[in-house]
């Protein structure tokens, strides 16, 4: 499945929010995007079963297939990938930087923030979210060599099911604005198995 710079524009307001219902004209607002060009790429992808809809008076609300599991977490998946992809493209000084923390890391990391917005400044520090441990000592090393200050929280893996459930709210801001460097397909499953999945 290809996916254009367009529908990544379109489908990444539904990574936000697994449960969001957006009409086509929503989205051409928020993107400034073509509504035709929306509408028709929302039609395709609901003909392929990646989104649903439901009718509410005269407008059309898109959602995701999540009740298809394997179907919503590989299309989700590819999504962020490609949103990762932009965002490195567009930031190649913390793609640099982000090539040499990695190796510190192990499961799911995310950057969350002014970065993820696209608010960052010259200034800005750079904001990583950690699922389970990393090297710090090491991490505080490229931080001084690259003269970015580098803030990183981190969950274990039990707390960050928890808080899943719960809906922490820290949580819920990451969510809604991130860009996944690592681990990007257990994100997707977890996300959608604690936070969105009914008991």
């Amino acid at each position: 499945m290809l996916l254009s710079t367009i529908h990544i524009q379109i489908f990444e307001e539904f990574t936000k929010d697994y449960l969001v219902k957006l009409t086509g004209s929503q989205i051409a607002k928020m993107k400034n995007l073509n509504q035709k060009t929306v509408a028709t790429t929302l039609n395709k992808f609901e003909s392929q079963k990646f989104l649903k809809s439901t009718t509410q008076g005269r407008n059309k609300l898109y959602y995701l297939n999540i009740e298809d599991a394997q179907m919503s977490v590989q299309f989700i998946s590819i999504v962020e990938h490609l949103k990762t992809m932009n965002f490195y493209k567009n930031q190649p000084f913390i793609k640099d930087v982000v090539s040499k923390i990695m190796p510190l890391f192990n499961d799911i990391v995310i950057i969350f923030g002014s970065y993820a917005k696209g608010t960052q400044k010259k200034d800005s520090d750079l904001d990583i979210f950690v699922v389970g441990s990393y090297k710090s000592d090491e991490l505080e090393k490229i931080s001084k060599a690259y003269k970015i200050e580098i803030n990183v929280k981190s969950y274990p893996w039990d707390v960050f099911k928890k808080a899943l459930k719960k809906k922490d709210p820290f949580l819920e801001e990451i969510m809604r604005n991130h860009i996944i460097i690592n681990d990007i397909q257990s994100y997707v499953y977890i996300l959608r198995r604690f936070r969105y999945e009914k008991d």
